[in-house]
């Protein structure tokens, strides 16, 4: 047997991960989120598969929109996957996503990531993040109009079901100043 390293457990809608809890099995759909009937069929076909939790993307708001029906007719969690734009995260967290997953270097400033962070809190909403250490410090380190980018995303992550973050998050999102 694989011995495995003790993490954090975080609760996604029903579901337990990390720490001693098995290994849970996720997917993606591949279909146009803004349609919604198309998505639910396919996030069923995947929970008939044995699928434990569906990723989602929510690229834009018509997509946010379709994600409450979709959600309605989900037996599994649901994660919607955000890159770029803050406020689909939001939308995302307020249709009742399970978790959100996003890229912080990919949102822009430390602000709109700790907004995200405080409605997920509130909403019971698990958060997590899509980045790499390599590739939050190649972020960061970019220079932008002559400035360096601020090193926000070294800022520590904490999932809102959590009071301490998950060792993978931690990996890329530590920081010596306080949160």
């Amino acid at each position: 047997m694989t011995l495995r390293r003790k993490t954090v457990p975080v609760k996604i809608g029903s579901l337990l991960v990390g720490s001693d809890h098995p290994v849970r099995v996720q997917s993606m759909t591949t279909t146009d989120t803004a349609d919604a009937e198309a998505t639910l069929a396919q996030a069923r076909r995947l929970e008939d598969k044995g699928c434990e939790m569906i990723r989602i993307t929510v690229p834009n708001r018509e997509s946010a929109a379709a994600l409450k029906t979709i959600k309605r007719g989900m037996r599994v969690p649901l994660i919607a996957d955000v890159h770029f734009d803050y406020r689909m995260a939001l939308l995302a967290i307020e249709a009742g996503a399970d978790k959100v997953r996003m890229n912080p270097g990919n949102i822009g400033v430390e602000s709109r990531v700790r907004e995200v962070l405080r409605a997920a809190k509130a909403a019971g909403c698990a958060c997590g993040s899509a980045s790499t250490p390599a590739r939050s410090r190649r972020t960061c380190s970019r220079s932008t109009a002559g400035r360096r980018r601020p090193q926000w995303s070294r800022a520590r992550c904490v999932t809102s079901r959590s009071a301490s973050p998950s060792r993978s998050t931690r990996s890329s999102c530590r920081s010596s100043r306080p949160t």
